[in-house]
């Protein structure tokens, strides 16, 4: 992990000497100011005391740009091992690659954690902002977030996104990306492909859509008018006369092309009909046809004498 420190100025060579033995003796240290501010010390060690001013003693006797070399790793140890103890830096929040694969879309500010490695159940802008002048994983997410909302602003991203479109840009873009993320996404079977190809391809699906939507419209109200149309005549009704007429056609049709015998205890032609009237897209069950035949039969000529 990178660590990068504003390193004070080597000018003062006490406030050097005190850090660094601070740092090297912190007993001593807080002992010793315990005992300035007029307070109570635990014993120490005569030892390890005198091993304390022995080393302030060698350190003042550096030359300046030795001093200053030591006081600067050491600086820089203690804003790394603090950096490691952030929470965000700790194993539970590393990416559970599990379920973060499984999910159908990433906010924005998830995807952001993701691509450093994080899990965004642990590691939100919330959490980080007020870090961001002092912590380098903090400053990569400000980083990483801000080119993200970015592309948002521009249309390239959605929030949320699809896991696979947003990889694609990243990778497009070259933007820091942790390679476990993208091999786990495609191990599901997820297809990483470009991501203008994505964005094409949901502009396409809503433009179909959009046409579906209006031949469904469409078609809905001409359904409407029909039926309309059809309750209309249903309470206009046929008379008398009218109905009489169909029901002659119908027996005529049924007499002449199925050699129908209105007078039979059986009634095949029924069927015959009803499976022609399929064959045209015309569906009429049995029973309805058979009901108006038998309606019809009372119109059938007399039998002819043998």
């Amino acid at each position: 992990m990178s660590v990068q420190v504003q390193i004070p100025s080597g000018d003062d060579r006490q406030s050097m000497v005190n850090y660094l033995v601070g740092r090297k003796y912190p007993r001593l240290w807080a002992a010793r100011l315990a005992r300035k501010r007029g307070g109570s010390a635990d014993e120490l060690d005569p030892e390890r005391v005198a091993a304390a001013i022995k080393y302030r003693s060698d350190l003042y006797a550096m030359p300046s740009s030795e001093l200053q070399s030591h006081y600067t790793a050491e600086v820089l140890a203690q804003a790394k091992a603090a950096e490691e103890a952030r929470n965000w830096n700790q194993p539970y929040a590393r990416t559970h690659y599990d379920f973060w694969t499984k999910t159908a879309y990433w906010k924005l500010d998830e995807a952001a954690a993701l691509t450093l490695g994080r899990d965004p159940h642990h590691v939100t802008w919330e959490k980080l902002k007020s870090y961001a002048a002092s912590s380098p994983f903090a400053r990569r997410y400000e980083r990483q977030r801000d080119l993200i909302l970015r592309a948002k602003a521009m249309g390239q991203l959605f929030d949320p996104v699809i896991p696979g479109l947003f990889l694609a840009w990243a990778q497009r873009t070259e933007i820091e990306l942790d390679a476990r993320l993208v091999e786990a996404v495609e191990a599901r079977g997820i297809q990483v492909a470009d991501w203008k190809t994505h964005y094409d391809r949901m502009d396409e699906i809503a433009q179909n859509n959009k046409a579906v939507g209006e031949e469904a419209l469409r078609r809905v109200a001409e359904l409407e008018a029909l039926l309309r149309d059809r309750e209309a005549l249903a309470a206009k009704g046929l008379s008398t006369r009218e109905r009489n007429s169909l029901l002659k056609i119908v027996l005529g049709m049924a007499m002449a092309c199925y050699k129908h015998d209105p007078r039979a205890s059986r009634m095949k032609t029924a069927g015959l009909i009803s499976d022609e009237l399929e064959q045209v897209g015309l569906s009429v069950s049995d029973d309805t046809i058979r009901k108006y035949l038998s309606e019809a039969a009372e119109f059938a000529p007399p039998c002819e004498p043998d």
